[in-house]
């Protein structure tokens, strides 16, 4: 399924303060799903200052950008996801931080069955 960002401040915030929680060691997962007549799901990331300086924050933020285009193609629903770092995820290698994006979609029953951490 296609993942585009979620960019408009307005539905941002709606994700944010009407969707359902989702936390880990490493990241919150917000999200809303969307209506059928609307196809394709949507991510935003946030990654506040409090993970870092400008080059850490770039870094995650590049990280998860890559992660959710992966793992994006596996979802079943459509649905506008926001994805917010924690200061933790600063430190966490690439694998650490993919782990951790599945784990939080499994939980949100979001990706596909029979995906056992086969990438």
């Amino acid at each position: 399924m296609r993942v585009d960002r979620l960019r408009r401040g307005p539905d941002i915030v709606h994700v944010h303060r009407r969707g359902s929680s989702y936390s880990g060691p490493l990241l919150r997962l917000k999200l809303v799903r969307r209506p059928p007549e609307e196809p394709g799901s949507r991510v935003a990331i946030i990654v506040g200052s409090n993970v870092g300086k400008a080059v850490r924050r770039n870094r995650v933020r590049r990280r998860l950008r890559e992660i959710i285009r992966i793992q994006g193609r596996r979802l079943r629903a459509a649905v506008d996801v926001v994805v917010i770092a924690r200061p933790e995820a600063a430190q966490a290698k690439f694998r650490s931080l993919e782990a951790a994006v599945r784990q939080l979609l499994r939980k949100a029953r979001l990706l596909e069955d029979g995906d056992r951490d086969s990438e």
